[in-house]
């Protein structure tokens, strides 16, 4: 059946301001560089060093890994043999207009450092403050489409998977420069590009541990491609949906569900569909707006028999805990 495609745009603060605060984060750990003995000291070649930070409103607890080496708050570090893909362009301020794109590269981590960005600082060219110097990366690799500046993705819908949550898991880096570097390093912060949803449960009155431990849920009807650009900006198909099988926490006892989703606006709803007990009772939550790139969503729902429905635990920050609703 041919749909014409309905585009979703997130506003223009997720890859704005929202980068621009992402690279000023601290806290993560950032891979050690070593000067190199070959006579490029002056600063003139490009080093990269590289970083992962977490996801915003992240509770960092025994979430599943991703791709390298990814701790429970989403920070991590790539490790030898990984490969990321970079391209470099001048924008020119206050119009931003881009220029002086160049051809894509892919990047090797070598264990201390980037191989594979041959062009110096002196061939790129000086940055000032009214033409400055990007370099946008994304890890994996992706294939292009029929434009040089940006790319499909989508998430899996089956995630329970390690494999597939790990491929789910798109990273990406934007660093500017208005002028070069006294040692010649670019550092690239990768954040998450994706949005993630945590759903807890927790047993309450008239429901056992074992039946919680045995429940399962899956996200109804969610945005799963995406169109990412070179800018950072995101374009969401809304047309095109499924329902997600969530990853489930591998720490005992824990019944915490993670998926992996494109930013995108809920704003009709997000509907958790949970079975335990051998019954299916559902939940949607009105509150929540948008799931924004690079943040996490923790909806913790305790199921009860009594009668009285589900309550929550109080949330904070970008967490959300819905109280009311569903009993089984």
């Amino acid at each position: 059946m041919n749909m014409k495609n309905k585009k979703s745009n997130i506003p223009a603060f997720v890859s704005t301001i929202g980068l621009a605060y992402l690279l000023l984060l601290a806290g993560c750990s950032q891979d050690d560089v070593q000067t190199p003995d070959d006579g490029t000291k002056d600063g003139n070649a490009i080093r990269f060093t590289s970083t992962i930070i977490d996801f915003t409103g992240s509770d960092a607890a025994n979430d599943p890994e991703t791709r390298a080496t990814i701790n429970p708050d989403g920070t991590g570090s790539f490790t030898n043999g990984d490969q990321i893909r970079l391209w470099t362009y001048m924008v020119d301020f206050p119009d931003f207009i881009i220029s002086d794109m160049s051809e894509m590269y892919t990047l090797t981590n070598n264990g201390n450092t980037w191989d594979g960005f041959t062009p110096t600082w002196d061939e790129l060219g000086e940055p000032t403050d009214e033409r400055r110097r990007f370099f946008s990366a994304h890890y994996p690799q992706q294939t292009w489409g029929s434009s040089d500046s940006e790319f499909e993705f989508s998430v899996a819908t089956d995630q329970s998977i390690i494999e597939a949550y790990e491929a789910s898991d798109l990273l990406e880096a934007q660093s500017r420069y208005s002028e070069k570097p006294q040692d010649g390093t670019v550092n690239l912060s990768f954040y998450h590009a994706m949005a993630r949803v945590t759903v807890k449960l927790v047993e309450g009155s008239g429901v056992s541990a074992e039946e919680v431990d045995q429940a399962t849920i899956i996200l109804k009807n969610m945005a799963i491609r995406c169109t990412r650009k070179y800018s950072g900006d995101t374009e969401t198909d809304v047309t095109l949906r499924d329902d997600i099988i969530p990853r489930k926490s591998d720490s005992s006892g824990t019944n915490t569900f993670y998926a992996l989703v494109p930013p995108h606006s809920v704003g009709n709803g997000l509907e958790i569909e949970i079975t335990v007990s051998g019954k299916v009772i559902s939940y949607k939550t009105m509150e929540l707006k948008y799931l924004v790139s690079g943040n996490e969503y923790l909806i913790t729902l305790t199921l009860t028999n009594s009668g009285g429905g589900v309550s929550a635990d109080s949330g904070s920050g970008d967490n959300y805990s819905p109280g009311g609703g569903i009993d089984y």
